[in-house]
């Protein structure tokens, strides 16, 4: 899956635990907090990571000269689905999204070539300890953004499914 940011609902951790659990493996690929252009989907990000982690998808957090704005997931080796939803509660609930399926192994293996190749950019966590992609090169926060995300972090808790 690649999607910009991840904000889930409880039904969504609960279909992410449900495919893992299932022996299913998911990957997303997503921005660094550090990268992110979204401040709302990276606050979010910081607050329930580990809530995230335990469903038992792997997340890519992606790291390179720019953000990643793709949205669109990989099944198996022919099926792609592309298009504008986020995997967001606000786009799977509220929003109007448009996602093509298209059933080719040759669009699907040029997507999944990019993918290997972003997260050679991309830090995942496993077990209990960052990894590092070839090509990551780590961009600390400063110290404005920290206090920024510091006071995000209290204010969305209430806010978030609305997000």
């Amino acid at each position: 899956i690649y999607t910009p940011y991840i904000i889930c609902g409880r039904e969504m951790y609960d279909d992410l635990s449900q495919l893992t659990d299932n022996n299913v493996s998911v990957e997303i690929i997503t921005n660094d907090v550090a990268k992110g252009a979204n401040p709302w989907g990276c606050t979010d990000y910081l607050n329930e990571k580990e809530k995230i982690w335990r469903t038992g998808v792997k997340v890519y957090e992606y790291m390179a000269p720019h953000s990643c704005h793709t949205k669109a997931v990989l099944i198996d080796d022919r099926m792609s689905i592309v298009g504008s939803y986020n995997l967001d509660m606000r786009s799977t609930y509220l929003d109007t999204e448009l996602m093509l399926a298209v059933d080719s192994t040759e669009l699907n293996a040029i997507i999944r070539k990019e993918a290997e190749h972003d997260k050679t950019f991309s830090k995942t966590m496993e077990n209990g300890k960052y990894t590092y992609g070839e090509n990551y090169k780590t961009k600390e926060l400063s110290t404005g953004k920290k206090l920024f995300y510091a006071t995000l972090r209290q204010i969305i808790k209430p806010l978030r499914r609305f997000l």
